[in-house]
């Protein structure tokens, strides 16, 4: 399939330039499931090992300040 479209129309005009749709829901759920398996085994799972769960509580508070320092700076502007 091709993704992009043809400059031309069959009476020799110009079409608009476009996308052609190209992935369908299952494509897109599948993307979906894939991306939430893929970080959640590796990346809770090695957190927990590498820095217990102390680690992981300092790491995810500093997340948490990092994130509110950046909707507060967003806020800002």
């Amino acid at each position: 399939m091709n993704i992009l479209h043809s400059n031309s129309t069959s009476d020799g005009g110009v079409a608009s330039p476009g996308l052609a749709k190209y992935a369908g829901l299952f494509s897109l759920v599948g993307l979906a499931v894939s991306a939430a398996v893929v970080g959640e085994f590796s990346g809770w799972n090695h957190g927990l090992i590498d820095g217990g769960f102390g680690g992981m509580l300092i790491a995810t508070l500093l997340v948490i300040l990092m994130y509110a320092c950046l909707c507060i700076s967003m806020a800002e502007l």
